[in-house]
């Protein structure tokens, strides 16, 4: 399918190109401006033009069409959705006077309607319509209220699923009511109505309220009033998918390990929706792979290695669903069905997407991947099961800022316990905390770099010695200015990637600013196929700045007190050891920051959350600092991470003229 591509030419011309959907987001170029009243112009100049496609002239179209609904009723006897589907319809029963809050009435609505849908139930239709008749209207909301655009977007989208599955008996008044209330309450939307408000590549407008609740409405509707739908569409073709086509080839989402399932559940589900109504696919097939990186970040225990910021324990299960559905992958289903939560999932969805006939397949997956550009990094595990120890290694090539934190070269490690850990609390966005340690770089494993003049945010965020925040923090609003406004920090220079070594190299000297001239950063991975001492990592370093006196600062967190004995610092979790040896620099000195009043020091203060951490969220405790003891202009950093059972020796770690041995392994090494 073509579409047309806008963007603004170095001359200032506003141009225009074809190209298939799909590659949008390989053009560098597409929807340049800089202003949001350029963006009007732009939308409306689109609007006009493109060729987005057109709801069909039938009803339902809105997440389902006729000929869907004979084998999505053939699955409601199946016994993995019959007890989802009793549910929904004993719930379609429900008086609404017995009902005290606004969000069940507007999920009661929803249900109704879809039993009104799939039984053709008059009389659950009207019951739905009346509903909407009552609600509608008189539906008023504190726009002062943190997110309210979700409950505004819910109700939203139960009209519109009212409107488009009990369209036959809706009257003429019914339909003006729905309409002239849908917009009402889509200027009432974060986004905005026109939905011109927020970034197209992360933020808000990259959830329901836009990708769910504007579009579905549009659809719902668009015989009446095609303006919501143009309006909905046409962002969502031009900006949204372009960016997503450009990041879904590293199979990682740049929002981490909470908002990025959450994130990408509405953008799988917005491509469930475009399909449903048209029969074309509009998002890149990478798509399908990136709840693979959330399979590789599980820990035995279930939650997931943190990555961003981090609100709950990693629950990718409506994730699963949707993309297994949506690109019949048998993995992903097995993934869906075996979830602790999977009886919770939304009810309307796993009716109309869900597929519980596809054969669900406990695939053996390789036990290292690398996650490409641009969120480059590689997870190496050497067990799918609950002896696994897991590695993280980071180079990213972007910054996308939001959820992303300053942590470019950072790892993590888990085996037993978290032993190498991104540290911090996720609160209140904003807060000290947030701004001045969670996102920084002195809460991840990663380097410092001291330049005692350095302003971070105009000053107004304190200096942890770390990376630079890509445009002052500002998140990106489209493809281009992600493309051209600095938010490029890494180039991965080598890598190979097995089940036995796994090499990852980088230069991320963007990462930071001009006080570091170059750096580089690799990894080496090793399985040492021991029961007991399953992995070592090599973490070697060669940086430059630009005056010899910054100083340069390795970091390791952990959630208790290491212990560190000369050049040996040891970790302990839960049956699990880390034990890392300093092999360079030559002469350097080891700090050790934390317990009370230190947990989250930066810039010489403590940065404490704005609620007392628990046992479950992680936060850490401590950190090492390491530093070369003589100020030098270019310092290399070699150290090497053994992982082991706690109360198991080490093997003996030397230097040689290849590399490094660990006991009787050689393993080649050059320094960048």
């Amino acid at each position: 399918m073509l579409q047309t591509a806008f963007w603004v030419g170095q001359d200032g011309i506003l141009r225009t190109e074809w190209h298939s959907v799909r590659r949008l987001g390989r053009h560098p170029n597409i929807l340049g401006f800089s202003t949001r009243s350029s963006l009007c112009l732009f939308l409306l100049a689109l609007q006009a033009s493109a060729q987005i496609p057109t709801p069909p002239p039938e009803h339902p179209r809105l997440y389902v069409r006729a000929a869907d609904l004979p084998g999505i009723r053939a699955h409601l006897t199946n016994p993995l959705l019959a007890p989802t589907w009793d549910k929904v319809q004993k719930a379609a029963k429900t008086k609404p006077e017995t009902i005290t809050k606004p969000d069940d009435l507007t999920k009661l609505i929803a249900v109704k309607a879809l039993v009104r849908l799939l039984n053709n139930d008059q009389d659950q239709g009207r019951e739905a319509i009346e509903l909407v008749r009552n609600r509608l209207p008189s539906a008023t909301y504190d726009l002062k209220a943190q997110d309210i655009s979700r409950q505004i977007g819910a109700l939203m989208l139960s009209a519109a699923m009212t409107y488009d599955w009990c369209y036959p008996q809706l009257t003429t008044a019914d339909k003006t009511l729905i309409i002239t209330n849908l917009e009402r309450l889509a200027k009432m939307l974060e986004t905005g109505y026109p939905p011109t408000r927020g970034g197209a590549v992360t933020g808000h407008a990259g959830e329901a309220m836009l990708m769910r609740d504007l579009l579905g409405s549009g659809i719902a509707i668009y015989d009446e009033s095609p303006e919501m739908y143009r309006l909905s569409a046409t962002r969502i073709l031009a900006e949204h998918v372009p960016a997503r086509n450009f990041f879904y080839p590293s199979a990682t989402h740049h929002q981490g390990s909470a908002y990025g399932p959450y994130r990408y559940s509405w953008e799988i589900l917005c491509a469930w929706i475009l399909k449903r109504m048209s029969g074309d696919d509009f998002f890149e097939r990478d798509q399908a792979q990136v709840p693979y990186h959330w399979v590789y970040t599980r820990r035995p225990d279930g939650k997931l290695l943190a990555d961003g910021d981090v609100f709950r324990s990693g629950s990718t299960t409506r994730a699963d669903m949707l993309t297994a559905a949506y690109y019949h992958d048998g993995f992903l289903q097995n993934q869906f069905i075996h979830a602790p939560d999977f009886s919770r999932a939304d009810p309307v969805e796993l009716i109309l997407f869900w597929d519980p006939t596809l054969e669900p397949k406990p695939a053996k997956l390789p036990l290292t991947r690398f996650f490409g550009f641009p969120l480059s990094s590689t997870i190496a595990r050497t067990a799918w099961d609950d002896s696994s120890a897991i590695v993280e290694m980071k180079l990213h090539d972007y910054q996308f800022n939001n959820h992303q934190h300053l942590d470019d070269g950072s790892f993590q490690i888990f085996y037993r316990g978290p032993l190498a850990i991104d540290s911090g609390l996720y609160a209140t966005y904003g807060s000290d905390q947030d701004t001045n340690y969670l996102k920084r770089t002195v809460a991840h494993n990663a380097m410092l770099v001291l330049d005692p003049d350095e302003k971070f945010r105009d000053g107004r965020a304190v200096n942890d010695g770390g990376q630079r925040w890509p445009a002052n923090a500002r998140e990106p609003l489209n493809l281009p200015a992600l493309l051209k406004d600095g938010y490029r920090v890494g180039t991965i220079t080598r890598r190979e990637t097995s089940d036995d070594l796994c090499v990852l190299e980088g230069d991320l000297t963007k990462a930071y600013s001009e006080k570091v001239t170059a750096y580089r950063r690799g990894f080496i991975w090793i399985n040492l196929h021991d029961p007991k001492r399953p992995a070592a990592l090599i973490v070697y370093d060669r940086m430059t700045s630009a005056n010899p006196k910054f100083v340069k600062t390795w970091l390791l967190h952990s959630i208790d007190e290491p212990s560190v004995n000369g050049a040996v610092t040891t970790i302990r979790q839960n049956g699990g050891k880390l034990v890392n040896q300093t092999l360079e620099p030559a002469a350097f000195r080891i700090r050790k920051v934390g317990g009370p009043g230190h947990e989250f020091e930066s810039g010489g203060t403590n940065h404490p959350p704005d609620h007392q951490p628990r046992p479950e969220d992680e936060a850490g405790s401590w950190r090492i600092e390491l530093s070369p003891a003589n100020p030098a202009a270019t310092d290399t950093f070699l150290n090497v991470i053994q992982i082991l059972d706690d109360g198991v020796d080490p093997l003996p770690v030397t230097r040689t003229k290849e590399g490094v041995r660990i006991g009787g392994k050689q393993i080649k090494l050059k320094l960048p």
